[in-house]
């Protein structure tokens, strides 16, 4: 689907789409409009990215997927530098 301008995807869940679109339109704005002329500080998208992430996550536990790992805080801990366990791939391989 050609949206703005550009190519926007469905989001994950149906009911999530148009506040993905809407988060698409204004990321794209404020990203030509204040990122590349140097305002790096301004958020205007903020509390629509939120309605969408919780949508989001919301479509997620409604197709049983867990969140766990999704949810957890790694920035700035011991968890940050450590190479993800891949459960598929024996150390004999």
């Amino acid at each position: 689907m050609l949206h703005f301008g550009w190519i926007s995807m469905n989001s994950l869940g149906a009911e999530c789409t148009p506040l993905k679109w809407e988060y698409d339109k204004c990321f794209n704005h404020w990203f030509r409009e204040n990122y590349l002329k140097g305002d790096t500080k301004s958020d205007p998208c903020a509390e629509i990215f939120q309605k969408y992430q919780t949508c989001v996550k919301n479509a997620m536990k409604d197709q049983g997927m867990d969140l766990t790992e999704l949810e957890a805080s790694i920035l700035g801990t011991d968890k940050e530098k450590q190479t993800p366990a891949n459960p598929k791939v024996s150390k004999d391989e």
